[in-house]
């Protein structure tokens, strides 16, 4: 998972591939994940861990759906205001 952050770090102030980036307790969620999972665990959460990328189009909670729009960014951020 760190290896994945260094490569954001590193390769997203050249393709400006993300608008919102929440991996501020990345680091903190990486602690608490358990280090053993039965098979059976596994099974039922075949995602479990597994890092997801959501385009901004897509309403998230907590986040502005803007779809890269400077005009949808403000409406959106009143609209996360009124929740």
């Amino acid at each position: 998972m760190n290896k994945l952050i260094s490569n954001i770090a590193l390769n997203e102030p050249m393709i400006h591939a993300f608008i919102n980036k929440k991996i501020d307790n990345l680091e903190e969620f990486i602690n608490t994940f358990p280090d053993h999972l039965s098979s059976e665990e596994l099974q039922r959460k075949p995602l479990l861990g597994v890092p997801v990328v959501i385009k901004d189009n897509i309403n998230v909670k907590s986040l502005p759906t803007t779809a890269a729009s400077k005009i949808l960014k403000t409406i959106s951020l009143r609209m996360m205001l009124l929740l």
